[in-house]
């Protein structure tokens, strides 16, 4: 499967690929510009991707203070390439050209953190680290933050995970809240088990630079920790540092074959086995049975979406569900929806609170509050798995509002909704409703 996931997997390897190329022969401008195409770029992929801009400014930061060089042609050649590539994508972009600035958006954010990053690398390359120098430095940085204060406080609730439901999307939890969740099993299927050698191979490409400081090995040591921390955050984060699971533990063999041949082959076996035996809970994982898309809740209600199809292409309109039936919504048919799982600005925060209101709201004021809506689609909210005492159906206090109206109660519906579709599931050798989807034929207000 291809997904956003992959392609942001992509441009950091692709970081440590052309950075380790840059950083290895810093006066080399070539080996400049591609880096500088490859972290302009990646934004056109993904919005947040202007992230790795940072690690590449930390490295060259240490350089700086070690007072080494950075040759000012290799560091002019980087700058252009990545300021040309940017406004390159840009260029399409109708945020941009409406003049908006949000990280969130292909707009004029990108552009200007191209820009911050490039003044302050070229600001390195033609200075020497002293207390004037370094004054100065933080003073520029301090003025280039202004602008963007709004869009770090909003970028940070993100990366801390302080946005509204982000504490029941397992993506958006940390590795420690899995484990205190009792999913370790998880955990191990996920990263197999050089997880736990990780910290010992980020230690060790730091301890090394006590022999082995040169610029790449800076820049590796940057990007591991940069990458480790990354990951360790939030789960959908795994690919910034998914490469510290063996990078480093490769790296540390690499060391020993300097040293000696005869440790070195001992510890190529070594490495070979754990990373095999480390395997095993991701190969197990692998032949586990998992529903389509990867989401029961998809699974057991996709035949509802092709009759939503056909009648969104009769009459389009806003379907009212909750916000994890959103995307699917959208991908399967030409009606908008009120919020989907996409939920990161103050705006996306407040169509939750919405959709919330109205879901907890009746049939009959539903039809007053909200006369936009075309379609109504519901489905149980409590856990359907439960067994014995544990059932709650049907008067679960998840399924309160239109769920409890459309779900349990019904039929018969109230005035004015006409059931299009449902699927229900066998229980206990009875038939309960699961999801059903109904089409609003009251007169509706434009």
């Amino acid at each position: 499967m291809l997904d956003h996931h992959y392609v942001e997997h992509t441009f950091v390897l692709a970081l440590l690929f052309f950075g380790l190329g840059w950083f290895q022969q810093m006066s080399n401008r070539r080996r400049a510009v591609w880096l500088g195409v490859a972290l302009g770029m990646a934004p056109a992929f993904h919005n947040g991707l202007f992230i790795l801009q940072l690690p590449v400014l930390i490295a060259l930061a240490c350089l700086w203070w070690l007072r080494r060089p950075i040759p000012v042609r290799a560091a002019t050649a980087f700058t252009l390439s990545l300021l040309i590539t940017t406004a390159v994508f840009l260029l399409p972009s109708q945020p941009f050209r409406l003049g908006m600035f949000s990280f969130y958006l292909h707009s004029w954010f990108h552009l200007y953190i191209a820009v911050c990053t490039s003044v302050v690398c070229l600001y390195m390359a033609l200075s020497r680290r002293g207390t004037r120098s370094l004054a100065l430095l933080l003073v520029i940085g301090a003025l280039l933050t202004v602008p963007i204060v709004s869009q770090l406080v909003e970028g940070g609730d993100f990366f801390f995970a302080r946005i509204m439901e982000y504490d029941t999307i397992q993506e958006t939890q940390s590795i420690a809240q899995w484990m205190r969740n009792g999913l370790g099993v998880h955990v191990n299927r996920i990263f197999s088990f050089l997880l736990w050698f990780m910290p010992l191979g980020v230690i060790w490409v730091c301890w090394r630079l006590r022999f082995d400081s040169s610029d790449s090995s800076i820049f590796f040591a940057v990007m591991a920790l940069f990458g480790a921390a990354m990951l360790l955050q939030q789960l959908r984060f795994e690919y910034f540092g998914s490469f510290t699971l063996y990078l480093p533990l490769c790296m540390f063999v690499q060391d020993l074959r300097v040293k000696s041949e005869r440790l070195a082959g001992a510890a190529t076996a070594a490495l070979g086995i754990i990373a095999v035996l480390a395997h095993v809970p991701s190969l197990v994982g692998i032949r586990a049975a998992t529903p389509i898309g990867g989401d029961y809740t998809y699974m057991l209600t996709r035949p509802i979406y092709p009759v939503l199809h056909d009648a969104c292409t009769q009459n389009p309109g806003i379907v009212l569900a909750g916000y994890n039936e959103g995307h699917y919504i959208t991908y399967h048919t030409d009606c908008s929806v009120i919020a989907d799982g996409f939920i990161l600005t103050h705006q996306h925060q407040q169509k939750v609170v919405q959709l919330r209101e109205l879901l907890g709201s009746s049939a009959s004021d539903l039809l007053v509050k909200a006369p936009y809506v075309r379609y109504i689609y519901v489905r149980r909210a409590d856990n359907i798995f439960l067994t014995g005492s544990e059932k709650c159906f049907p008067a679960c206090p998840e399924n309160k509002g239109l769920r409890h109206e459309l779900l349990e109660n019904g039929p018969p519906f109230p005035t004015g909704l006409k059931l299009l579709a449902e699927r229900n599931l066998q229980s206990d050798g009875t038939t309960q409703p699961y999801a059903r989807l109904f089409e609003v034929i009251a007169p509706q207000k434009n």
